[in-house]
């Protein structure tokens, strides 16, 4: 089956890729080279933890392996960040949500959990404090992807 991808940004790309692998004859077409428009100044945040729905959470989940898996045929590569996300609330309703939320994170087995504040500093080396009575989360499988980069390779 031959085939005409129009976009080699980072949605073009990928879908050119599988369908490549899928043994399909492609031909990518870009007035730029990959990843050079859009793509370029794109960051994909790669994380599924306020995600309700089932359904939903189970396809970003599965979208967080295969960005990592694709990094990994790489090696380390500068576009894939697994920098984890820490995030933090400071009114009564927004701390009762996160609790709220780490607590169903985890039920699904999602790496999720509530850090101290000296724990948050140490993850986050330049963070100089959290505000007073937050509460703190760390979701340490979650990561961050360089669009234009990525679209290249």
């Amino acid at each position: 089956m031959d085939i005409i991808v129009i976009g080699a940004g980072i949605i073009g790309a990928a879908l050119a890729d599988r369908l490549a692998a899928a043994g399909a004859r492609v031909t990518v077409v870009d007035a730029a080279a990959p990843g050079q428009e859009t793509s370029a100044t794109s960051l994909g945040w790669l994380n599924a933890n306020a995600t309700l729905d089932p359904g939903y959470f189970g396809f970003r989940v599965a979208a967080m392996r295969a960005w990592a898996d694709l990094a990994g045929e790489f090696g380390e590569p500068p576009w894939y960040v697994p920098a984890g996300n820490l995030t933090w609330a400071d009114t009564d309703e927004s701390r009762e949500e996160l609790s709220a939320r780490v607590d169903r994170l985890r039920g699904r087995g999602y790496p999720a959990r509530l850090v101290t504040a000296a724990e948050a500093a140490a993850i986050e080396p330049v963070l100089r404090e959290l505000p007073r009575g937050a509460l703190a989360a760390h979701f340490p499988g979650e990561a961050y992807v360089h669009g234009g980069p990525a679209a290249q390779v």
